[in-house]
């Protein structure tokens, strides 16, 4: 029987374990210790921080894997990238997983190829950082270079917000220093996709976001993405030579792109799927199992996908406005063909929603008909009523 491990234990990664077993894998499951719920899934555990490169590494050449993979999240991909070097694993290499884990050396390397992106600094001080801001012009964002999920991202409007803002980005970065990047303004959407050797797969989709007080959050996607053909030309172009540039093979990605007057600026890349129902609504668009896919292309075997959607697919997840516990769930006007699930149960905590992992569940739809499929979406999340108590977490 082939072992995968798998990093990382949360609820982005619950779906990628039970996808690998079922496909008939051995799976293991690497993350630190904590109330996650991918431990009661996998067939084995091993306490480590995914971050620890070279304990990771020992523990994947003792168990012998045959793959290493994870999804949603980006803290794993160097590790992931290492591993995969220094076994012969079929995987991103070391040096593009580098780059995609620091914002800094990622913008770098787009900017010198040529790559349609925003401008930006890296500082390390709050006076680097107004220096910065006052030479791009204002507003500017401030985000942690090494973190996902939104973490240590905020706009900053004047200097006045500079103090705050400055130590909620660095809070947030583990290598000591923040970027300032001048402010695109415009349609954000994201893409997703898959790269093996000379073939590049892209999923364009929409965005649905929803403000944390600070900046805006995805909370849902749509595919397909429906724009113009010039836009979308320009979409691609600017994704596949950010793919090159970054030197991604073997693996899926991300991408968060602005469309600004009608040109795609790249604002950021991870190697590997992205998050927030992401490989659901790709997938039932599409489909095919993404979970599957993932599981298969870190296996090294070549993938026949196409970027043909047959259907409408949009997503969104649950959250709640306030801390509190779970009493219980009254959903009995959901739409009979809506998918959805709890994170959690009666019972159990709920946190405020400011980024991804905050989420309580999920709603997937699929519809031959874009708008069609958004209502469907809108009186699904709207008939799913969660009775909590307030509490302070």
């Amino acid at each position: 029987m082939k072992k995968i491990l798998i990093l990382g234990a949360g609820i982005y990664q619950v779906p990628l374990i039970d996808t690998a077993r079922r496909m008939g894998l051995y799976t293991i499951v690497a993350s630190i210790p904590g109330n996650y719920p991918g431990f009661s899934h996998a067939d084995e555990v091993a306490y480590i921080n995914t971050t620890d490169v070279e304990s990771v590494l020992k523990f994947a050449r003792e168990k012998e894997i045959d793959a290493i993979t994870t999804c949603g999240t980006d803290v794993a991909v160097a590790t992931i990238g290492t591993v995969c070097e220094a076994m012969g694993l079929a995987g991103v290499s070391r040096s593009a997983a580098l780059l995609c884990t620091d914002k800094a050396k990622m913008k770098k390397a787009l900017w010198d190829a040529g790559v349609r992106t925003s401008e930006f600094v890296s500082v390390m001080s709050e006076e680097e950082a107004c220096k910065a801001a006052e030479r791009l012009g204002w507003p500017v964002m401030f985000k942690c270079p090494d973190s996902s999920g939104s973490r240590g991202v905020i706009r900053v409007n004047d200097v006045q917000e500079i103090p705050e803002a400055f130590r909620y980005a660095m809070q947030a970065s583990r290598g000591g220093h923040i970027l300032v990047e001048r402010f695109v303004s415009g349609h954000e959407i994201g893409l997703d996709g898959v790269v093996q050797g000379d073939k590049i797969v892209l999923w364009p989709h929409d965005k649905l976001t929803r403000s944390n007080g600070l900046t805006d959050v995805p909370i849902g996607h749509v595919v397909p993405l429906e724009l113009g053909p010039e836009e979308m030309r320009d979409i691609r172009q600017q994704a596949c030579t950010a793919v090159r540039a970054l030197g991604i093979d073997q693996s899926f990605f991300n991408m968060d792109i602005m469309l600004c007057e009608g040109k795609a600026y790249i604002i950021e890349i991870g190697a590997r799927i992205g998050a927030t129902c992401i490989p659901e609504v790709i997938g039932a668009a599409g489909g095919f199992d993404c979970y599957e896919e993932i599981v298969r292309c870190a296996l090294g075997q070549k993938l026949e996908l196409t970027d043909e959607v047959s259907s409408v697919a949009a997503a969104q997840l649950l959250c709640s406005d306030r801390n509190g516990v779970l009493e219980s769930v009254d959903a009995g006007n959901v739409p009979e063909d809506a998918r959805w699930t709890l994170d959690v149960k009666p019972g159990e905590q709920v946190r405020r929603f400011r980024v991804g992992p905050d989420r309580i569940g999920q709603v997937v739809v699929v519809d031959g008909d874009r708008a069609a499929a958004l209502r469907k979406l809108k009186k699904a999340v709207e008939s799913i009523h969660l009775n909590y108590t307030a509490e302070t977490i």
